[in-house]
């Protein structure tokens, strides 16, 4: 995405920006594929590291379905639990990009194609990492809803490819998240203390 069409694009942008920190969501007038160019054009502005809070989520609210938004909010919900309740310092349940493939995230994108069938559209995006000499390349895809506020992203699949790389979707790996940390509280009302759970 070249510097003319980024400083096209960013007084729609911060308008979106705007109106989500008055937690105001407005309905989406656009297609699918709008959508997903806003999105990822969010993220280079805000970058999500980690499980994001409340405050950080605040940009996103008008491009991501409830659903995904609640789940979101659980998974980080548990991981203060998780970190409060160690005996000792832990990592973060989640670290690095949580949107994307690679931990560091992405400087670049592009969209290659939605496919909508009904109220739902699968689009495929090609993300570039072009930073501190290191170059990455790969597609991720994207899965949106359309509801009573339009078009919203429900869900991210991780087409990453190399060694370590997230595998399955968003939603996976944030249900993985709220599993575990019931597990981890009922073990540890059960032994009268807080495990520290696998990684």
């Amino acid at each position: 995405m070249g510097v003319r069409r980024w400083l096209g694009v960013m007084p729609s942008l911060w308008l979106l920006v705007a109106c989500s920190e008055q937690n105001q969501v407005q309905p989406q007038h656009n297609g699918p594929e709008q959508v997903a160019n806003t999105f990822y054009r969010l993220l280079l502005a805000e970058p999500v590291s980690g499980l994001p809070s409340v405050d950080e989520l605040r940009p996103f609210r008008a491009v991501l379905h409830q659903d995904l938004i609640r789940r979101l909010e659980a998974a980080h919900s548990a991981e203060q639990q998780y970190l409060a309740g160690a005996k000792e310092p832990v990592p973060p349940l989640f670290e690095g990009s949580l949107f994307t493939s690679l931990f560091e995230g992405f400087t670049d994108f592009h969209l290659e194609s939605c496919q909508t069938r009904r109220r739902t559209s699968d689009c495929l995006i090609t993300l570039i990492y072009d930073k501190h000499g290191q170059r990455s390349e790969w597609q991720d895809g994207l899965r949106l809803r359309q509801g009573r506020l339009g078009w919203q992203i429900s869900d991210v699949t991780y087409g990453g490819k190399w060694d370590f790389a997230p595998k399955g979707t968003l939603q996976q790996r944030l249900d993985a998240v709220l599993v575990n940390e019931q597990a981890s509280t009922s073990a540890a009302q059960a032994v009268g203390n807080v495990p520290t759970p696998s990684p």
